[in-house]
């Protein structure tokens, strides 16, 4: 077998994705900066596209499902695709580890406020004993629930990059 197994090999042996774990190598399983900048682009660009979505929903889009209340939850909708957007931005410049990860708890604790807010208000309306009122009701607090605990899990993975990274930059 050839050193390329990944784990487990010499002290300096190159793994699959062709870090060394040296300072200054890239870390195994992420993808090169190239990679991660088009990355970035792509989420402006398709942030960009649902803030003008849901920006202009009201003048092209006729939802019958969806009531006048949305106009309460569109808002914090729009902040959440910003903060996505300024998040994005600012990784294309500097993207150390532990910073995506705390823009991540960032974006998501924003996520979250979108979320519990469109949870209160509700703004659907599937009509008179639609079981999808039901099913989108759960799959909002699932949404609640889901980021309430990616925003613990970014925090952690948050110090554990910046402590094991003694705050330096890849």
């Amino acid at each position: 077998m050839s050193g390329t197994q990944g784990t487990g090999g010499a002290p300096g042996a190159t793994g699959a994705s062709g870090a060394t774990g040296a300072p200054g190598q890239r870390m195994p399983g992420r993808p090169g900066r190239a990679s991660r900048r088009v990355g970035y682009v792509v989420a402006v660009i398709v942030n960009a596209i649902l803030v003008w979505l849901v920006s202009g929903w009201h003048v092209w889009w006729d939802m019958p499902w969806l009531t006048d209340a949305f106009v309460l939850v569109r808002p914090a909708i729009i902040l959440v695709l910003a903060i996505s957007i300024a998040e994005a931005v600012l990784l294309f410049v500097i993207d150390p580890r532990w910073l995506q990860a705390l823009l991540d708890a960032v974006g998501a604790a924003a996520g979250l406020v979108a979320a519990v807010l469109l949870a209160t208000v509700f703004p659907f309306d599937f009509g008179e004993g639609s079981p999808w009122t039901l099913v989108v009701r759960l799959a909002v607090w699932a949404v609640v629930i889901g980021t309430a605990l990616a925003i613990v899990a970014h925090l952690v993975t948050f110090v554990v990059r910046l402590v094991g990274a003694g705050a330096r930059t890849e």
